[in-house]
C-alpha cells in the first residue's frame, strides 16, 4: 500500500504533514523532514494497531513524499 505525505508550511513557519490514506494522521514540526518522520511513525503505529486488532491484513508499505 502506498501512503502519501502531504506537506504544508504554515504562516508561522511550522510544517504540517497529513497522510490522506489514514484519516486523522497529522504531524507537525519546525522542519519538513522532522514533521514527515513523525507522520511516518504515527502511520506505522496506526497500521500496527489495525493488524494487532485484526482490522487489516499484512501488506507491503511504501511512503512517498513531495520532492523539493
Amino acid at each position: 500500500m502506498n501512503f502519501r505525505l502531504m506537506c504544508e508550511q504554515e504562516v508561522d513557519g511550522c510544517w504540517i504533514v497529513a497522510v490522506p490514506e489514514l484519516p486523522g494522521v497529522l504531524a507537525n514540526g519546525s522542519f519538513s523532514a522532522g514533521a514527515m518522520a513523525k507522520a511516518e511513525v504515527i502511520s506505522l503505529n496506526v497500521i500496527a494497531d489495525r493488524l494487532e486488532n485484526g482490522e487489516s491484513e499484512p501488506v507491503s508499505i511504501r511512503f512517498s513524499f513531495p520532492r523539493g
